[in-house]
């Protein structure tokens, strides 16, 4: 459930996270990107695309700034066991700067696994969180 909130810019926004499957069969490569102006991006395989516009983690997005914070859990698959989890799991990070989190996998293994990305500002309560899930397999 999204929530309002205030920030430091005097703008009144909206944090929320909606969910997303990211998916790469040909370099083995997914990536989220959590963006310092509000915006989350996708990688899959070498392009690099916004998410959608409409669920940014922060709307609008203009009242994203460094006081927000961003984790994520591991829930199911092979980013759980396998290593190839990019990023610092289960640790509130600052989104002073952009946080990357993805899954890497090598031929012709087949990855996937699914976690959660929790927001709040601060060191305050959780404001918003979704899963997103990982799929990746190097076909090359």
């Amino acid at each position: 459930m999204p929530w309002w909130v205030h920030s430091n810019r005097g703008l009144k926004g909206i944090v929320t996270v909606s969910g997303q499957s990211i998916e790469d069969t040909g370099t083995g490569l997914t990536m989220l990107h959590i963006n310092t102006d509000g915006t989350i991006d996708q990688t899959e395989a070498t392009t690099r695309t916004q998410i959608d516009s409409a669920t940014d983690w922060i709307i609008p997005n203009q009242a994203a700034n460094g006081i927000y914070q961003v984790k994520w859990v591991a829930l199911s698959g092979d980013v759980m066991n396998a290593g190839n989890m990019l990023g610092t799991e289960d640790t509130w990070l600052d989104i002073d700067t952009e946080r990357t989190i993805g899954l890497e996998t090598g031929v012709p293994i087949l990855e996937d696994g699914a976690i959660t990305v929790s927001i709040r500002k601060g060191t305050g309560a959780v404001l918003d969180s979704a899963t997103f899930s990982f799929q990746a397999l190097d076909s090359s």
